[in-house]
């Protein structure tokens, strides 16, 4: 190891170890061990082409006619390359030379280079001692050569020669080598643009069907086609519901995209597209015009990689920001009004999160979350004026009164919100918190869900009113990604914020209210199961 030209040179017989070894001096050294990818300036610049004798030769898409792939050897090789003028446009992925030893240049060993495993070995049985000097030499030329790229090189070396490729937070993100190269390159698009100090860069090797395609899991597409009546890229309305801010690219491999409205469901057709104006917009591409925002776990991915590899320039997510539009990677460095918050984050709240509950209560209070329900048989104006001061927990609305201004009222979603109380939040001791429950889900809810549909209604009407500073999901369940990031990006559009009381806070929540009421879970259970049987009794109304 030598910390001064940043490198640890790992000697092994079976490379499955390798992995194993760079975690392990990770958490020895608190360092971070990247593997080097010993690229061709590299190589030129270290070793001696007359010294080549073997090479392979690869490219990925040759002309007509010419193998993607081929290996030439000769004792002269080094002096002859530079003349095969009709392997031009071809990479060397790895070479083998003859290799000087001794510093007397008497003592010779075939020398393989892999550059993409930035992997360097002899053939020759040495001596530990030899190994190492030589080792220690040959690794310190390199090292010198990638830490003056580091220093002074420009972003498309740098990021050649980092090993990225092998990176193992990137690796168990992604599922393909397009989703990796993509991602890969967004981010070097950031850095450019926070080294230069621009505002957007160009993805000019990525075609935009390209970008949505392989980030459809991780971001959120909004079809925003150019309008020849405005002059201008514009927002379009579905012509079914008339809704502007959920037109979505559904992207399926193998077929052709379709744009969708996430509130209704309707698909538009190509046909009938118009802008707010009311201007018919020809369609000639649905990738024309296609404004691409990451969602949370993306974002977190550039920042984890930005800070590892490149620390000088860094990433934060909570002062920087970035989406596209087509392929042009847009960056601000203003900081970016944060919309989500946990629960946890509020000190408001602390007497609920701050609490430790044994496994076996959990478990208890679990069945409690089961049975509240977003109502109970005695809803009605009375009964819930009532209920506000009685010792008893009979829906998911009513432990919130136990730590919160929230009065209970009967079930008007839409009209009301099903919970209301002031939050200290945005500077203010009383923004208006306005949210939308629903009973326990077993499974994560998804966009396409009825109860996600009925929920969405819901918060995009209070996304438009005025009078309601923080949006809120309460859900005895969990939502998946997509549906949260949809939510999060409907909330940034109107100034909204947005606190989620998903599963684990409702566990909490329940808690601190049957604590507070001094009730046991057993006559909780009991009271609640004993409702259910008086809401079946009960006529339709």
């Amino acid at each position: 190891m030598n910390f001064d030209q940043r490198f640890v040179s790992i000697n092994l017989p079976t490379e499955s170890l390798v992995g194993t070894i760079s975690k392990t001096l990770e958490r020895a050294f608190d360092c971070f061990v990247s593997p080097v990818n010993i690229t061709k300036k590299i190589v030129n610049s270290v070793f001696s082409k007359e010294s080549m004798k073997r090479t392979t030769l690869s490219n990925p898409d040759p002309s007509s006619g010419k193998p993607n792939k081929v290996t030439l050897a000769d004792s002269y090789l080094g002096h002859k390359v530079g003349q095969l003028t009709e392997f031009d446009g071809y990479d060397s992925p790895s070479s083998v030379y003859q290799e000087a030893i001794d510093e007397d240049g008497d003592f010779f060993s075939t020398l393989g280079v892999n550059n993409d495993k930035g992997k360097i070995y002899l053939t020759r049985q040495l001596k530990a001692s030899e190994m190492r000097r030589w080792g220690i030499w040959r690794i310190g030329q390199i090292m010198n050569y990638i830490n003056s790229i580091q220093d002074n090189g420009e972003i498309d070396e740098k990021f050649e020669s980092l090993g990225l490729d092998e990176d193992p937070d990137l690796d168990a993100f992604v599922t393909s080598n397009a989703e990796k190269k993509v991602i890969q390159e967004v981010m070097k698009a950031i850095v450019t643009c926070k080294v230069k100090k621009i505002e957007s860069f160009k993805l000019h090797n990525l075609n935009v069907d390209k970008i949505v395609g392989s980030l459809k899991k991780h971001t959120l597409t909004h079809l925003y086609p150019y309008c020849e009546g405005c002059d201008h890229y514009a927002d379009i309305t579905c012509n079914n519901c008339g809704n502007t801010d959920l037109l979505t690219v559904s992207v399926i491999r193998g077929q052709t995209p379709k744009v969708v409205c996430s509130f209704c469901h309707t698909e538009l057709q190509q046909d009938n597209v118009r802008c707010l104006m009311d201007h018919k917009v020809r369609i000639d591409s649905w990738y024309d015009g296609v404004i691409i925002n990451p969602k949370t776990a993306l974002v977190e991915l550039v920042e984890k990689l930005t800070n590892k590899y490149f620390p000088d320039s860094g990433f934060l997510h909570e002062e920087e920001s970035f989406y596209l539009l087509n392929n042009v990677v847009h960056y601000s460095s203003k900081v970016a009004s944060k919309v989500m918050f946990k629960v946890r984050e509020l000190q408001q709240f602390k007497p609920v999160w701050n609490r430790i509950i044994t496994p076996e209560r959990r478990e208890e209070l679990a069945e409690v979350l089961s049975l509240l329900t977003e109502k109970c048989s005695k809803h009605s104006v009375d009964a819930c004026q009532a209920c506000q001061h009685e010792k008893s927990i009979r829906c998911i609305m009513k432990p919130f009164v136990t730590f919160t201004d929230h009065k209970l009222h009967p079930h008007h979603g839409q009209e009301y919100g099903d919970i209301s109380f002031t939050i200290q939040m945005l500077g203010m001791d009383d923004a208006v918190f306005v949210g939308i429950a629903k009973s326990y889900e077993k499974k994560p809810i998804k966009p396409t869900d009825k109860k996600a549909y009925e929920m969405l209604q819901q918060f995009v009407y209070k996304c438009k009113d005025t009078t309601v500073n923080v949006l809120g999901i309460v859900v005895a369940g969990e939502l998946e990604q997509g549906f949260v990031a949809m939510l999060q990006d409907l909330a940034g559009r109107y100034r909204k914020k947005v606190v989620m009381w998903t599963y684990e806070e409702l566990i909490l929540v329940i808690d601190f209210a049957i604590t507070n009421y001094d009730l046991s879970i057993s006559e909780v259970v009991e009271e609640l199961k004993a409702d259910i049987v008086r809401r079946k009794q009960k006529p339709a109304s």
